[in-house]
């Protein structure tokens, strides 16, 4: 049921705190890495099943957010890991990289 949602990939793009004019950037650090990391733990699920796969390809936003925190934009060791994860189950290890 939440792959058919509209509001599922905005809500989740909203928790990874990717956007520097975000209304709660000035949240509690602790707070924001907890909220980032369980987001991105929900996109790794998601791409991890079917269905949330295809839906995730058709949001490349998502995408281009996942390659954000895996390139250094996480707060979280543990967001990094979920989204490089999440990456992998959607489009395979990137070259060089063993699955």
């Amino acid at each position: 049921m939440l792959v058919k949602c509209d509001a599922l990939i905005p809500t989740l793009l909203d928790a990874l705190f990717l956007d520097p004019e975000h209304p709660r950037k000035d949240m509690d650090e602790a707070l924001r890495a907890g909220i980032q990391r369980d987001g991105a733990e929900c996109f790794l699920q998601l791409a991890l099943v079917e269905s949330g796969k295809e839906l995730l390809e058709r949001h490349p936003e998502a995408l281009e957010a996942l390659r954000a925190l895996a390139d250094g934009s996480a707060l979280t060791e543990e967001a990094r890991r979920a989204a490089s994860g999440a990456l992998v189950a959607v489009e395979g290890p990137a070259p060089g990289q063993s699955p």
